[in-house]
């Protein structure tokens, strides 16, 4: 029964079935070429070997044997599922785009530079190559219709004969485009930083299929160190030379010369009032005069706290003056509605987060505080929101370089429970009504010189040449604000200032 069977599925098979035909017979099948084998069920020639697995869902082939056909000849059966019957979709692929090589197209001599792993076809546009030859099979091959293979990185001449008394020579760079071939630092050759300030050294390998590690490495220590991702900490004045090196020995370095905390000089030097003033106006404190000030010379900013009415702190002398559109007063506003205006009606207002950035853009700038409050828990909150907001731009390292400000007593230790900065300045304006007499300012004195605050201030109009000997015997500095008067300015570094705020003078050298 299973025999006859198997010959029933073999016969509904051989119904249409196409003979399919190896070796010679693909090429001269004669009568049997294109026929198809149709015969009763007991015409079947018995010496078929039928082979069909019953879950099969491919096709099975037949070997057949006889007179009747070819030798070799192959019957294909398909088993009589209905399912595995039906036609099946059959994908498509595209075909493999061979990019092919690269043309290298010359007609004098010349010399190019190629890459291992790719090739080249040499074309001589209007001319025929006779032949081509390579100095060094082991650098590049070239074959006779002027491909060539680069095997390895050195350099090799393709000599390009155009007739027997006519050839020239192409000379090859073969380079491996993963190894570097330069490097540079992104930051330049040189850079400025302060103690305890951190800078993120970068590092561009050529060419940019080349891997781009590198390995970082400070001359000195002492002065600055670097770890392996290019970050580098300052530890004490001086000038460092920070090393990129690739795997392969190529280099970059720059020069980093770190600047003593806080920077600001033991000598006569200018501040820039509110950022100093622009265009005849002053009081900005703005981007825009802070660049122009700062491309005049100054590095020495004194800049107004103040909050607008949803509690954000800005850049602001206070909102009385007429600082906005059309010079109108303003009154206490919101942030948005601050940072959308323009300063004079064409100047870009700051906030905490630009003064921070600008900083951190210009490390050789020192900041003067002038928060306006004399409330411990005002100060407190503005202090700490300056702190907090220089830690989430990662930027701490410049509260380093702020002089902060100090009204009273109390305020100097508010301030140190929130951060230890490194300079304080103590001013007058909030203490006294008027000039003070000798022992009001000594009494002063001898408090900021027990409490780490090397300098007091005062309204220039209170400042007398006699005081300078009670700074001087508790070896503080003077500050005087503000002044436009380049004489009066002049005086008062003769009489020993150390300090002077101005709207308008540039630098004074004492």
């Amino acid at each position: 029964m299973k025999r006859a069977l198997c010959l029933l599925l073999a016969w509904l098979t051989l119904a249409g079935a196409l003979i399919v035909c190896p070796g010679a017979y693909a090429e001269d099948l004669g009568p049997w070429e294109d026929a198809e084998y149709s015969a009763p069920v007991d015409e079947i020639p018995e010496e078929i070997e039928i082979s069909l697995d019953e879950d099969a869902a491919e096709e099975t082939a037949i070997p057949v044997d006889g007179a009747a056909y070819p030798e070799d000849a192959m019957i294909l059966a398909e088993p009589l599922d209905a399912e595995a019957a039906a036609p099946e979709e059959t994908a498509i692929l595209a075909p493999e785009v061979d990019a092919g090589p690269v043309v290298l197209s010359v007609s004098k001599k010349a010399t190019k530079s190629v890459n291992l792993g790719t090739t080249y076809q040499i074309e001589v546009p209007g001319k025929t190559v006779q032949s081509y030859k390579s100095s060094s099979k082991k650098i590049a091959t070239v074959s006779k219709a002027g491909l060539v293979t680069p095997k390895k990185p050195g350099k090799v001449k393709i000599t390009i004969k155009l007739s027997r008394k006519k050839s020239f020579v192409l000379t090859l760079k073969v380079v491996d485009p993963t190894v570097p071939v330069s490097v540079t630092i992104d930051q330049g050759k040189a850079a400025a930083i302060c103690v305890e300030e951190t800078l993120a050294l970068r590092a561009t390998v050529s060419p940019a299929t080349a891997k781009q590690s590198v390995t970082w490495k400070s001359a000195d220590k002492k002065i600055a160190t670097v770890d392996k991702d290019g970050n580098v900490l300052a530890l004490k004045a001086g000038k460092v030379k920070i090393t990129a090196t690739t795997p392969n020995k190529k280099k970059a370095t720059l020069t980093l010369t770190v600047q003593r905390v806080p920077y600001l000089p033991r000598m006569p030097y200018m501040v820039s009032h509110a950022m100093g003033g622009i265009g005849g106006m002053d009081y900005s404190n703005c981007l825009e005069a802070f660049l122009e000030n700062y491309a005049e010379g100054h590095r020495v900013f004194e800049v107004d706290f103040e909050y607008t009415s949803d509690g954000k702190i800005v850049l602001c002398h206070n909102w009385k003056r007429k600082l906005f559109e059309a010079h109108k007063p303003y009154s206490k506003t919101s942030y948005k509605a601050f940072m959308s205006s323009k300063i004079y009606g064409k100047y870009t207002p700051l906030d905490i987060d630009g003064l921070l950035l600008l900083m951190r853009d210009y490390p050789d700038v020192i900041i003067c505080t002038d928060n306006k409050y004399t409330n411990q828990p005002t100060i407190k909150k503005q202090f700490t929101t300056l702190v907090k907001r220089a830690r989430a731009l990662n930027v701490e390292s410049v509260l380093n370089r702020f002089h902060v400000e100090i009204y009273n007593k109390k305020m100097i230790e508010t301030v140190k429970q929130v951060y230890p900065f490194k300079s304080y300045c103590y001013t007058l304006y909030k203490t006294f009504k008027k000039a003070p007499t000798k022992a009001q300012l000594e009494n002063i004195l001898s408090f900021c010189a027990n409490n780490g605050i090397r300098m007091v201030s005062m309204p220039v109009e209170w400042w007398k040449a006699s005081y300078m000997e009670s700074y001087n015997k508790y070896g503080l500095e003077a500050g005087i604000y503000t002044t436009n008067d380049r004489e009066k300015a002049l005086q008062l570094i003769e009489q020993g200032v150390t300090a002077i705020c101005t709207d308008y003078l540039p630098p004074i050298e004492g």
